[in-house]
């Protein structure tokens, strides 16, 4: 997931677009508007309109809770289907300058960490096949 805050002219916050990626190397973009007055804890809702894993339907809602980058940024995605909940994921981060010494750190302190990712990914998705998950079937775009 990258999030993208978006900012008004007057320096308000006005929409966030969340890219979402797949292991299939396709991508979506979800655009959600902030409300005026949802400065504190933004919450947004959408339909899930993207295939992102097997173990998941495609009949689902997507709950955003984010707040808004300052010092940190905190971005939580609940998922739920007509059961209930169904995957909960959060992510904290903290602000650092970009410039090259920030690009030079980061390239030296963690340079493996995709490969770690997507190993990270195929080895809980066998363990929820081992468990016998339901599994949800990618299916082809039309071109």
């Amino acid at each position: 997931l990258t999030a993208f805050f978006c900012y008004n002219p007057d320096g308000r916050l006005g929409a966030i677009v969340y890219e979402v990626h797949n292991t299939h190397k396709e991508r979506h973009w979800y655009v959600l508007p902030v409300e005026k007055d949802n400065v504190k804890l933004i919450k947004q809702t959408c339909s899930k309109e993207f295939y992102v894993s097997p173990f998941l339907p495609m009949d689902c809602i997507y709950a955003f809770k984010v707040l808004p980058p300052n010092k940190t940024v905190k971005i939580t995605i609940n998922e739920r289907d007509t059961d209930g909940p169904v995957l909960s994921a959060t992510f904290t981060g903290m602000r650092s300058p970009f410039n090259s010494f920030g690009l030079i750190k980061a390239a030296l302190l963690y340079p493996f960490m995709t490969l770690k990712v997507i190993v990270g990914i195929h080895f809980e998705a066998l363990i929820l096949f081992l468990k016998r998950v339901p599994y949800f079937p990618h299916k082809a775009k039309d071109c």
